[in-house]
């Protein structure tokens, strides 16, 4: 994600998890009131090669160095180019602007008090309620999410990133049952089963994602 930046740095962050960058987005909006008609924030997709000169330092070696293991788990998903990211790596970008006109809003991740989440492991919860409630519901829910980013994203990762980030933050694996336990904590209790996935039921988001984007884009 850029925004426009008051106090210049030499380090840019980014995440490997497209849904912090989509929830940094809407929360910078939402926190600010601004107008989604200024597109003063956006969210650029880059891929660095694997013989790239120039490469992103792992923010979480680095916080390591200066606080304790805890904290630095902050920053297990971050990571930090110096002064500029290469435009060739630049694969693609859309603005806060272009993605509501495209249907996407806060509103699409009250929570059950339908207030915008405050912090991101309260919109990990919503989206994670979202895919519990209906397999293939939620496939088609989240290819929408992706379908918002346009033509030239790579919409089924997007998709298919969110939900496997999204199940691999609260997911608890019991493979003798074929089963996914989900696990959160609410306002400082304890954890707490919410639901859970089979593993044959995986699929039906899989295809939930595929139809919705499939249908999009004429496949």
């Amino acid at each position: 994600m850029r925004r426009k930046q008051e106090v210049p740095t030499a380090l840019i962050s980014v995440t490997v998890r497209p849904v912090e960058a989509l929830y940094r987005a809407l929360e910078k909006y939402y926190a600010s009131q601004q107008d989604p008609e200024e597109p003063e924030i956006w969210i650029a997709i880059i891929f660095v090669p694997d013989d790239a000169n120039t490469k992103p330092h792992h923010a979480h070696k680095l916080a390591q160095q200066l606080m304790d293991n805890e904290d630095a788990n902050a920053f297990k998903y971050e990571y930090l180019f110096e002064r500029e990211i290469p435009m060739s790596y630049l694969k693609h970008d859309v603005s806060l602007k272009e993605l509501t006109k495209r249907g996407l809003s806060h509103g699409m991740f009250l929570d059950a008090e339908r207030s915008f989440p405050s912090t991101l492991e309260e919109f990990w919860k919503v989206i994670m309620s979202e895919i519990l409630s209906d397999t293939y519901g939620a496939g088609r829910w989240l290819g929408g999410i992706a379908r918002a980013f346009g033509v030239g994203a790579p919409v089924y990762e997007i998709a298919n990133k969110i939900f496997s980030d999204s199940l691999g933050n609260f997911g608890h694996i019991d493979r003798n049952r074929q089963y996914v336990d989900v696990y959160w904590a609410n306002d400082g209790e304890d954890l707490e089963c919410h639901g859970g996935i089979e593993f044959g039921s995986i699929c039906y988001i899989e295809d939930g994602i595929n139809d919705e984007l499939d249908s999009w884009l004429g496949v």
